[in-house]
């Protein structure tokens, strides 16, 4: 009991100062089973099942997308990665380094607004974030032309999620992914349990990515562990 008092008061504390639920909530989904699995098992085990059916669990995951586009370009063909390329964003440094998005928003944001804005699109917590602490870095002709509630930037994105779930409903990559969840899940239904934006500090409700119909393939025999790698050919300036 004074664990779970503990916890709470930690959850409640979290929000207070505007640290955000992401910060201790976790993206990941039940398995047939009934057991809550992290998006690390998920991209372990069902890798292609992740780029197709939860592509927002894979785009802050350098690690992963740089060595699965490397390694399979076909598992980014769906309407979601065609709008966000994530493993072309990048641009060389003064020592002819490249370097991808992610850098260049960790230790040149106000460069990053200035000639990429394109590439803050598929992190709607950065947009977030970065427009309450400088707004001025979203007064160029490219958010004019991109208009955001600044206040909600994901709703954009939970659009793009809820598209490209249809387009997999449609287009299913093999008979295995298009009829797995049907076998294991029929009419059952499975409780889906998503990120929020980073740096929010609205309920988790109103900030989880609800894509229709929850689809999961069921518990896997075996894991399958995936390697590294990466590259990029912009460049800066």
């Amino acid at each position: 009991m004074k664990w779970a008092k503990f916890l709470l008061a930690t959850i409640f504390f979290a929000a207070a100062v505007g640290i955000g639920t992401s910060a201790i909530a976790a993206d990941g989904l039940n398995d047939s089973h009934g057991v809550w699995r992290d998006a690390q098992y998920w991209h372990a085990n069902h890798p292609e099942w992740v780029y197709r059916y939860h592509p927002e669990w894979a785009v802050d995951h350098r690690d992963w997308w740089l060595a699965d586009h490397q390694g399979h370009p076909e598992w980014f063909n769906s309407p979601y990665w065609r709008r966000y390329p994530v493993w072309t964003y990048g641009a060389y440094d003064r020592g002819h380094v490249w370097r991808d998005a992610g850098w260049w928003h960790e230790r040149d944001a106000g460069w990053f607004y200035a000639h990429h804005p394109e590439w803050a699109e598929a992190h709607p917590g950065w947009i977030r974030e970065d427009h309450g602490r400088h707004p001025e870095w979203f007064h160029s002709a490219y958010w004019s032309e991109h208009p955001r509630d600044w206040n909600h930037p994901g709703e954009e994105y939970r659009r793009e999620l809820s598209r490209n779930i249809e387009y997999q409903r449609s287009h299913p990559a093999s008979a295995e992914l298009a009829n797995r969840h049907e076998n294991d899940h029929a009419g059952a239904g499975v409780t889906e349990h998503q990120n929020t934006m980073a740096g929010g500090s609205h309920e988790a409700a109103a900030n989880q990515f609800h894509a229709p119909a929850p689809f999961h393939p069921s518990e896997p025999a075996k894991s399958v562990s995936h390697g590294g790698g990466g590259g990029g050919d912009k460049g800066k300036h």
